[in-house]
């Protein structure tokens, strides 16, 4: 338990805000965000005084690459033509990496404590994969929903089918994009209403439901704005993700074998 890394995994269909997510609490544009699908890889967040990351290979016999925290983009973003279906040809099935490890100076990320940021869940079967792949070995996950798209019956799916074997207790469900409706009552109780009616009975609980905008967040941070950042409703989610990590850490990291 103390050695194991806890592995904290952002999860979610394309385009729901992950990776802007991560930058929020980053506080720094670092992982490459942008309108198309964008995420590769996996890329896990580790703590480290000095901002670096890790490439891994597919190919074991290669040492891992360090780079650059700038370079980033260069090795998790889906170029333009690397959206085929097809396995055989589809670039991203190629890909000589692996895993990319960002080390970055997170406090939440003491204590050997991983954010893990995934690719979107179904816009291409092969990156769909990927995710899906680590799911078992996340200890905790956080579901990344869209203020925009208002909980579809894939992501229904997704909770019922991929995560029935797990605690819901122990997944932070966060409904993004809250600054596209913050000016809307009827679309905000529309957004509540579909909380309490898909996300409650199955968690038992609303403590681990937030509304958030992660690009207001962002912003607010690299701007020393704190009203922003207070508008954005990510400091509940950080406070509640805080306290998860130190009182919860331990029993909930022994739920992970006895699955």
């Amino acid at each position: 338990l103390v050695q194991d890394a806890f592995r904290l995994m952002v999860v979610g269909e394309f385009k729901r805000g992950k990776s802007t997510l991560v930058n929020s609490l980053l506080g720094k544009d670092v992982l490459p965000a942008r309108v198309a699908p964008c995420t590769a890889i996996i890329t896990e967040v580790r703590y480290a005084e000095k901002p670096h990351a890790v490439l891994h290979y597919n190919d074991s016999a290669k040492a891992p690459a360090v780079v650059g925290v700038d370079e980033l983009r260069k090795y998790v973003v889906i170029e333009d033509g690397d959206d085929s279906d097809d396995d055989a040809s589809g670039r991203i099935s190629q890909s000589p990496y692996s895993l990319m490890e960002l080390h970055y100076p997170l406090p939440l990320c003491k204590n050997n404590v991983q954010i893990v940021d995934s690719p979107g869940l179904n816009e291409h079967k092969t990156r769909t994969k990927v995710a899906l792949d680590f799911l078992s070995k996340a200890d905790a996950l956080v579901l990344v929903l869209s203020c925009q798209q208002a909980l579809s019956q894939s992501e229904l799916a997704f909770i019922d089918d991929q995560l029935g074997g797990r605690n819901l207790r122990h997944v932070f469900f966060i409904w993004n994009h809250f600054d596209a409706i913050v000016d809307s009552p009827d679309d905000i109780d529309d957004i509540r209403k579909r909380s309490k009616k898909y996300l409650e009975p199955r968690v038992g609980t609303n403590a681990r439901i937030f509304y958030v905008s992660a690009r207001t967040a962002l912003v607010g941070k690299k701007n020393g704005d704190h009203a922003a950042l207070e508008r954005s409703g990510l400091v509940p989610f950080e406070t509640a993700l805080e306290r998860f990590l130190a009182t919860e850490r331990g029993r909930v990291k022994l739920l992970t074998p006895l699955r």
